[in-house]
């Protein structure tokens, strides 16, 4: 990602994930690659910081139907987790 912000976005921005990693299909791909933007690397880098609270319930949704995904993992571990 530092590679292609020096090489592709001046310095700071990422290029997008263009749809056709992700699967869409052709009638939608044009759309989806025009809603996409470089964003700036530092979104990807910074670190969250949360304190203070208790988040009071988690929900987690799997996206299925594409392959390979590499949320399968995330579904995987998580989906008997109750706490």
């Amino acid at each position: 990602m530092r590679d292609d912000a020096a090489q592709n976005g001046e310095g700071y921005k990422v290029s997008p994930i263009p749809a056709a990693v992700f699967a869409v299909n052709a009638q939608d791909a044009v759309w989806v690659d025009a809603m996409c933007v470089k964003q700036p690397l530092a979104t990807l880098e910074q670190k969250l910081e949360v304190g203070g609270w208790q988040v009071p319930k988690r929900v987690y949704m799997l996206a299925a139907g594409w392959e390979p995904s590499p949320f399968q993992q995330f579904g995987a571990r998580f989906k008997d987790d109750r706490g």
